[in-house]
């Protein structure tokens, strides 16, 4: 995390309060490209449920937006389906599966989000 906290090609933002860190989100850019890529959003298992993980979405398309990106793109588990909901209920459309995307071997989704 070090690394992309220094990196011009990253934004790493975390959700916390007072030392406990709660959650983080991580979005990766490219040159030449209109598109972030939405890599990481995670909330840590005693705060879930509290609205971090939308937060966090949020914050992460406004930094893309900020670097004037054209939408999000990102990869989900499959079998994920809480992060899947988060992402549909934003206007996250499924564009694809990548098989065996994951180390166990699970499917990966892909989303996109284009803003208006």
């Amino acid at each position: 995390m070090q690394h992309h906290l220094q990196s011009s090609s990253a934004d790493l933002l975390v959700s916390e309060i007072g030392p406990a860190l709660l959650g983080y989100g991580l979005n990766f850019y490219r040159c030449n490209s209109g598109w972030a890529r939405l890599y990481s959003i995670a909330v840590a298992a005693e705060a879930r449920g509290q609205g971090i993980g939308l937060k966090l979405l949020r914050a992460m398309e406004a930094a893309a937006r900020e670097r004037a990106c054209t939408g999000l793109r990102l990869e989900v588990r499959r079998d994920n389906q809480a992060a899947i909901a988060l992402y549909e209920s934003q206007g996250y459309k499924r564009i694809g599966t990548i098989t065996g995307y994951y180390e166990d071997g699970m499917d990966a989704w892909r989303y996109t989000k284009r803003w208006p």
